[in-house]
């Protein structure tokens, strides 16, 4: 066998080889405790912690560099393999295939073992406030009134410039704010190495496609979409971190993000989570039966023109469905059947409709968003 010839068997075994490793990981990240201690409290979070040191240090983002890095790349053999085609070197078309192949294989084996296995790890609901028993009508009610009322006392004691709120933290400021809210997680399940937030200098691009964060495992960076409104950054940011401190599923990196922003003791910090979500607060009064008390609920004014006024760029979202298609795909390959709806709230509501056109909603299961709220509450009471 020619020289030639051997070399690109080796590379060809060699895929085969890396493939058939991420083929064994697949099938072991289904036994749980290999998943969570093995992978998620081992292998996974030593590798987040080595590389992450690193990648914290640079005042760049490495995962923008290898995004930038693969773009060129890939014209580069594009090119190549159309001039091999047409002066049929075939032996060259398939190295230049095998190369771009072994590249992408080992990227997929890092991300394996670093992210993908972790989606089967123990629910992270497990280890924050949740709310088991069945609340009454004047629970949920009393809940709603406690946390608008502190949404409204937030609003009222901030600095404002022709009525919005004056943020009073550049964006680097504010990423480290919330990072060090995660101190107070359990470092047990959650890995006590949090890295470092980096801001994304293509974030105009990544707006065309409406996302607002990016955490990529290989690189151990969180990163943040700079076009959004710095108001409603904090939550966003808690979401991304949640990723590299080993939570890989969809809702549960919005839980770790919903219990962090609410529960800070920072008002800005806080306040930013009502303004990303208090309407999920106030629709449960809707899922108890109570539509008629919401429109007794005094929202400051204050809270309507802070909302209003974090707005997004005008481009943002132009290729909304482009971006919608590929994270889904992300996610279904991750593990995640229902794709981008694992970002919704896992609640079991049903809704009756009533001869005059009204609902009638039976709670069969609360999402652990709703038992989190109403735990803290709870907590509040005691």
């Amino acid at each position: 066998m020619p020289l030639k010839h051997k070399r690109l068997l080796r590379k060809a075994i060699s895929i085969g080889i890396v493939i058939v490793a991420i083929c064994i990981l697949l099938l072991l990240k289904n036994i749980p405790y290999v998943a969570e201690y093995v992978f998620a409290r081992g292998i996974s979070r030593v590798y987040i912690y080595l590389v992450g040191t690193f990648t914290s240090t640079l005042p760049f983002s490495l995962f923008e560099l290898f995004i930038l890095a693969m773009v060129v790349i890939g014209i580069v053999l594009i090119i190549k393999i159309f001039k091999y085609l047409r002066k049929r070197h075939f032996c060259d078309v398939v190295k230049n295939l095998l190369r771009l192949t072994q590249a992408i294989t080992i990227v997929a084996l890092i991300y394996t073992v670093t992210a993908s296995v972790s989606y089967y790890r123990d629910p992270a609901e497990k280890h924050v406030p949740q709310y088991q028993s069945t609340p009454e009508q004047d629970f949920i009610l009393d809940m709603v009134h406690y946390y608008i009322d502190d949404m409204n006392k937030l609003a009222a004691s901030f600095e404002r410039e022709n009525g919005i709120i004056v943020w009073p933290y550049s964006f680097d400021e504010t990423c480290e704010m919330v990072r060090s809210e995660f101190s107070r997680l359990d470092e047990s399940y959650f890995s006590s190495f949090t890295p470092k937030v980096k801001p994304l200098l293509s974030s105009p691009i990544w707006s065309w496609f409406s996302i607002i964060g990016v955490s990529f495992q290989p690189t151990a960076e969180p990163h943040i979409n700079t076009d959004m409104p710095i108001l409603l950054m904090p939550h966003t940011i808690a979401h991304e971190i949640s990723h590299n401190k080993g939570i890989m599923w969809e809702s549960d990196a919005e839980l770790i993000a919903h219990y962090i922003t609410l529960t800070s003791e920072n008002p800005y910090i806080r306040y930013s989570f009502y303004m990303n979500n208090i309407s999920q607060i106030i629709k449960m009064l809707t899922y108890a039966n109570m539509s008629n008390e919401i429109e007794k609920l005094e929202i400051s004014p204050l809270c309507v023109a802070d909302r209003k006024s974090a707005k997004y760029p005008d481009n943002f979202g132009s290729l909304q469905k482009v971006g919608r298609f590929f994270n889904d795909l992300y996610l279904k390959l991750s593990g995640a059947s229902s794709g981008v709806n694992s970002y919704s709230p896992t609640d079991d509501i049903e809704a009756i409709e009533n001869p005059d056109g009204s609902y009638t909603y039976i709670v069969r299961h609360h999402s652990n968003e709703q038992k989190l709220y109403m735990a803290l509450y709870n907590m509040s009471l005691q």
